[in-house]
């Protein structure tokens, strides 16, 4: 187990200091515990929640990128890192994102990021491919790259990038460039965005469509290795 007494709680503080409106939120509070625990998996899908409800907040990508740190994921934490660093509002969250961006391992690559800061191009062979990105704007552009890595779609029956029915739609307070799948019933529709792709959504007749958390099979990330 990491030592999270000092530098994770540091940043928690610094961040919810510089905020006090997040350290007001109860989601957040839930998230930064299973950060501060070291339950980086829980926690990631805790601040993924809260990036679906505020895509621009840069305090809330910044711990995504520590939470896929944490995880040895680099790529996906460099990317993030990269786009906090750009477009944070207050220089204290830049600083702090360029300074994990200084620490990062070399072979974490170069990060590219689109304008809801998901990375549009897959990683290096053998590593995962970038969570929630399409390939422009494409599922069957993204699944053809992804299978020249070596990585096919989850079939442990979570929303993923085989799940039929993409598009693009204007939701208030999101990124024109978010994807988003409908899930209607008799009562409303209700929407999912790309950053729910490796999660279980149960459907039901009579009230709207849950995310009941990340897929088992492929811990969330909607890929899972080709055999």
């Amino acid at each position: 187990m990491l030592n999270i007494c000092s530098k994770s709680k540091f940043l928690l503080l610094a961040l919810t200091f510089s905020l006090p409106a997040l350290a007001a939120n109860p989601e957040w509070q839930q998230a930064t515990g299973l950060y501060a625990s070291g339950n980086y998996s829980g926690a990631l899908s805790a601040f993924r929640k809260l990036a679906e409800k505020s895509p621009r907040d840069a305090s809330i990508h910044y711990m995504i990128g520590q939470c896929y740190k944490g995880l040895n994921k680099l790529q996906q934490a460099n990317s993030e890192f990269d786009w906090v660093s750009k477009y944070a509002p207050d220089a204290q969250t830049k600083a702090m994102a360029k300074a994990m961006l200084g620490q990062m391992p070399s072979s974490a690559g170069t990060p590219s990021t689109s304008a809801s800061a998901a990375p549009v191009a897959l990683n290096a062979v053998g590593v995962e491919p970038a969570p929630n990105a399409f390939v422009n704007d494409s599922a069957e552009q993204t699944i053809a790259v992804a299978a020249r890595k070596g990585w096919i779609p989850c079939s442990g029956g979570c929303l993923n990038y085989r799940t039929p029915g993409w598009h693009h739609q204007h939701v208030d307070g999101h990124p024109e460039t978010d994807m988003w799948m409908s899930y209607p019933n008799s009562v409303n529709t209700q929407f999912y965005s790309q950053y729910h792709i490796g999660h279980m959504i149960k459907e039901f007749p009579d009230k709207a469509a849950e995310d009941t958390g990340a897929c088992p099979r492929c811990n969330g990330t909607g890929w899972v290795r080709a055999k």
